[in-house]
């Protein structure tokens, strides 16, 4: 992966300042994908990815909206016994690393997502 994630539409100024608020709204977002997936409530992690991947597509974050189809199709994978939850941990975490790369013109994420990954004991074969 790149060390930095810019929008396809980084030279639009009509988009700036919607990209600025989308990514003031990630870690947000992310401790909502949690939730979902720790409570594995199947209805919460398909609203919250679809919601996800409109905004992250629209604004221009293809490597986002790939990571986001990856967690969500490996929760589905999990709920029909087909992948092991830790496999849906790692890939929520790749997402959230990922996130911290997005930027815009001097503008990066304010939080770091040290509180929304999944800690290591939850990696392991579950």
């Amino acid at each position: 992966m790149q060390d930095k994630i810019i929008s396809e539409y980084e030279s639009d100024p009509a988009i700036q300042p919607f990209i600025k608020l989308y990514i003031d709204v990630l870690k947000e977002r992310l401790l909502e994908f949690r939730k979902s997936i720790e409570d594995q409530d199947a209805e919460g992690v398909k609203n919250i990815s679809h919601k996800f991947y409109g905004t992250s597509a629209s604004f221009g974050f293809p490597e986002i909206c790939k990571l986001i189809l990856d967690v969500e199709s490996d929760f589905y994978s999990f709920k029909k016994e087909l992948c092991p939850l830790s496999k849906v941990y790692a890939n929520f975490n790749r997402l959230a690393v990922e996130c911290t790369k997005i930027t815009t013109k001097n503008y990066e994420m304010k939080s770091p997502v040290d509180s929304v990954v999944f800690d290591s004991t939850r990696l392991e074969g579950t």
